[in-house]
């Protein structure tokens, strides 16, 4: 792989940064997309173009699951609270209905156990 001319990539970013881009993506890879950004805009060194940029971006991705499913949004939104931080690993959104083993986020429907179903609450 080669290098890219900073000087260039610059360049290109002055004329086309602006350009709309389209992209299609999951729900689950776009909310963990989110909790990403959520964290970086927490380092104290982020600049304000970037914070700006990123709040704008989280807005439109919000926005866009308040209309397929409220709680989606709702728990997107909770990610700009610190209040809310929990550790994502091993916690646990259901039980398996057969096995009764704990079903985590990265599952997303059924048991690594035993492919049942889970129960939990519906996110």
């Amino acid at each position: 792989m080669n290098t890219p001319d900073p000087e260039a990539v610059l360049a290109a970013l002055c004329q086309h940064g602006h350009h709309p881009v389209h992209l299609e993506t999951d729900v689950l890879a776009l909310f963990t997309l989110t909790g990403a950004l959520q964290l970086a805009l927490r380092h104290p060194h982020l600049s304000d173009s970037s914070r700006t940029i990123i709040a704008g971006a989280m807005d439109l991705w919000i926005a866009a699951m308040e209309s397929l499913h409220p709680a989606i949004a709702a728990g997107m939104r909770l990610g700009l609270d610190p209040v809310y931080d929990v550790p994502m690993v091993d916690v646990p959104i259901g039980h398996c209905v057969q096995c009764d083993a704990p079903v985590f986020l990265e599952d997303c429907g059924d048991c690594p156990h035993c492919n049942a179903p889970w129960q939990g609450e519906t996110l």
